[in-house]
């Protein structure tokens, strides 16, 4: 099965999830929200009769609840190396939450690779840290199983960091980008851009909200018809 994934909490569930979930089912294509929160929160959520969109999607949980934005940013790709070792789960598009599909995956476009990211040019005037993570840009990530490996050692740098220093703001596309350079033996392609579009193209398959762009009328509409 090749699923469509993406990790939030519950505010974020209840903003993004319908529009994400049906318009990755609309196309053909099978969602996979991963939820962050306590039990108690997980129980509300599976009891909502108001869920009417869950056929067709699939949920798992992590009994968590981050403390700040940075962590829901790092745990998705945590998360991911659970769900690409499932038996049912050969490849996997890891997209945010506040995206939304509006045309089918072209999966041929990773048929020659084991992973893919979004690799780019560092933003103009940065040093530094962040001068490093902005090589990546982290909102869509392809993996297959033969990539474990890479996305097992993001995790694992992850959660040592994590234990360390706590969440850094870049600290996953720092990450992302010290095991992209260092991987070895594993076939990479530039993830295509029309995967991780903010700037709204028409002929880009997925819409991603940054920040307050999803605000903007063209998203709104795109969306709702989209869902």
């Amino acid at each position: 099965m090749k699923i469509v994934f993406a990790c939030c909490d519950p505010i974020y569930l209840k903003e993004h999830g319908e529009a994400f979930a049906k318009s990755a089912i609309k196309n053909g294509e099978t969602p996979w929200i991963h939820i962050l929160c306590d039990e108690e929160t997980k129980q509300e959520i599976l009891n909502q009769n108001s869920f009417d969109w869950h056929i067709g999607c699939h949920f798992s949980f992590s009994d968590i609840e981050p403390k700040d934005r940075m962590m829901y940013a790092c745990s998705r790709f945590i998360v991911a190396t659970d769900i690409i070792r499932q038996d049912n789960v050969s490849e996997m598009l890891i997209v945010d939450i506040d995206g939304f599909l509006r045309k089918p995956i072209d999966w041929d476009d990773f048929k020659n690779c084991d992973y893919s990211i979004f690799t780019r040019d560092p933003l103009p005037g940065t040093v530094g840290w962040e001068n490093e993570g902005t090589h990546v840009a982290a909102g869509a990530m392809y993996l297959r199983k033969s990539g474990y490996s890479f996305i097992d050692t993001v995790a694992h740098n992850l959660m040592e960091n994590i234990k360390k220093h706590g969440c850094i703001w870049f600290m996953d596309q720092v990450i992302l980008w010290k095991v992209h350079q260092n991987i070895k033996n594993l076939k990479f392609v530039q993830m295509p851009s029309k995967y991780i579009d903010w700037e709204f193209n028409e002929d880009s398959i997925i819409w991603s909200g940054k920040g307050n762009r999803k605000n903007q009328k063209n998203y709104l509409e795109e969306r709702k018809s989209a869902s």
